[in-house]
């Protein structure tokens, strides 16, 4: 019975057409029993799913309580292209422990909460053109021995027009992603 609540609140989640303000809650399924992910946000964000333009930088952040002690975290984002999972293009923030806010560091006890914030933008180099309008993103940390930390799927909107930047390096700076 709990796992069908659970399947008729996603369903009305999905039907709800939420507009998201710079700190509004942005709809996400965890994928994983390990940890208990709190809020997911995207901020600044006026719909779901927000929509990340290339070359510009966002910053994502994810509330979560473990349930197991963590002594190391491996990050993997992954976008979903034609139902196969391919790495996120550009993503080099790989390191969980470095990546936690407030003083934080790992190893981390079971039952703590902690917040977890890193970059996100897609490379000028991407081929935005080819890439759907809405994207799916898994998101996940795993330990050494690959057993899942965290997991959480949400989407993304695609921005298909190349944006300009009056930055040297070509990025501008920086709109925040959070997923909280």
């Amino acid at each position: 019975m709990p796992f069908l609540n659970m399947v008729l609140l996603l369903l009305a989640l999905g039907v709800l057409d939420f507009a998201c303000g710079e700190s509004e809650n942005t709809k996400f399924i965890s994928c994983s029993g390990n940890s208990e992910v709190g809020l997911v946000n995207i901020d600044p964000c006026s719909q779901f799913p927000c929509v990340l333009s290339a070359n510009q930088v966002y910053t994502v952040s994810v509330n979560l309580t473990v349930h197991r002690p963590v002594s190391v975290g491996h990050v993997q984002v992954k976008a979903s292209l034609a139902h196969i999972w391919l790495p996120y293009p550009g993503f080099k923030y790989v390191h969980f422990c470095q990546q936690l806010v407030g003083g934080v560091t790992c190893p981390l006890r079971a039952g703590q909460t902690v917040t977890y914030v890193t970059p996100l933008s897609f490379p000028g180099h991407t081929a935005i053109s080819l890439l759907p309008k809405v994207l799916a993103i898994s998101w996940t940390v795993q330990d050494d021995q690959g057993n899942d930390i965290m997991c959480l799927k949400t989407q993304i909107g695609v921005n298909h027009q190349q944006t300009s930047s009056d930055n040297t390096d070509g990025m501008q700076r920086p709109r925040r992603l959070a997923i909280v």
